[in-house]
């Protein structure tokens, strides 16, 4: 989109930023679209208990994630490793993957009680 300008030193500042913005928006729409995609499966369960169940799983991945995300949070940075936005990205999606594998061992345990109270209205 921007290619056909001249570009001077000033110019190819912002447009370096701009490309840099262009490919995180990509990777934001590409994460979102998969994150989507988890959860509007769960529509394709025909079976209640079974949709119930990873709906159930669903939320205490998504619960596990916001307390990773807590807990990443507090961890100091002495700005001699930090990989700048590239990492945040990674790091993202990294602790999205731990917190579906945690959710997916039961380990928590979130997922079961929802299960267990929910299933009553079924």
């Amino acid at each position: 989109m921007l290619d056909g300008l001249s570009l001077n030193t000033e110019n190819n500042f912002f447009v370096n930023k701009y490309r840099q913005f262009d490919s995180k928006l990509s990777e934001f729409r590409g994460r979102m679209e998969t994150e989507s995609t988890d959860i509007s499966m769960i529509n394709n369960i025909k079976d209640p208990k079974k949709r119930l169940s990873r709906a159930t799983q669903e939320m205490e991945s998504l619960f596990v994630k916001m307390m990773l995300d807590a807990m990443r949070k507090t961890v100091v940075k002495s700005g001699l490793l930090d990989g700048g936005q590239a990492e945040e990205v990674f790091s993202d999606m990294l602790y999205t993957e731990h917190a579906k594998n945690i959710s997916r061992t039961g380990s928590v345990g979130l997922a079961k009680i929802l299960y267990n109270q929910y299933e009553k209205h079924i």
